[in-house]
């Protein structure tokens, strides 16, 4: 697949070195930083919707991540949302789902299908990675409590039908900055 990616004209200019926007980032594993170039494409999927390139683009997540694993055929892949906001009124929660839901269904089912639909994957995330709530003094586990306990707004996230792709589900995981992607 990474070969497919190198080589399609609208897929090699949005590739990255890291997936990050407004102070906040995706971390990685010092094993996968590594063998990036073997094991590791990002994709800057928010150039490809921009609309300098389209017209009245839909929303789309900031980027795709994917992990070729060591140990099994297959792909770890991750759609990633990244967001500075200090207050849950800095994000509209469907627009979020939305993005999800047009990288799926249009990016990956529909325009690179070619690419993305004959691989096998081994786990398939979508993470909204931000701190509204201003929570940097908890651990994953305790936000993770907290938004369920309290019923945040970012709890909508684990009301709304599942996100599939291929023979894979994912509900948008709330993640505080700035998460870490490990091999798989």
């Amino acid at each position: 697949m990474f070969s497919k990616i190198y080589n399609d004209e609208d897929l090699y200019p949005i590739i990255s070195n890291y997936c990050n926007e407004n102070n906040i980032e995706i971390c990685l594993s010092e094993s996968l930083q590594d063998n990036a170039d073997d094991q590791l494409i990002i994709l800057k999927v928010d150039e490809y919707y921009s609309s300098k390139k389209m017209h009245n683009p839909p929303p789309a997540v900031d980027c795709i991540i994917l992990v070729k694993c060591d140990k099994k055929p297959c792909y770890d892949l991750y759609l990633i949302e990244l967001k500075s906001i200090n207050s849950p009124s800095g994000f509209n929660k469907e627009n979020i789902a939305q993005k999800f839901k047009t990288i799926i269904d249009d990016f990956l089912g529909n325009k690179f299908s070619h690419i993305f639909s004959n691989e096998e994957y081994c786990n398939f995330n979508c993470y909204f990675v931000s701190d509204p709530y201003r929570c940097n003094n908890l651990n994953q586990d305790e936000y993770d409590k907290k938004i369920h306990s309290e019923g945040l707004k970012l709890d909508y996230f684990n009301s709304i039908k599942p996100f599939r792709f291929k023979n894979k589900v994912s509900f948008i995981q709330s993640k505080l900055p700035n998460p870490m992607i490990s091999k798989c």
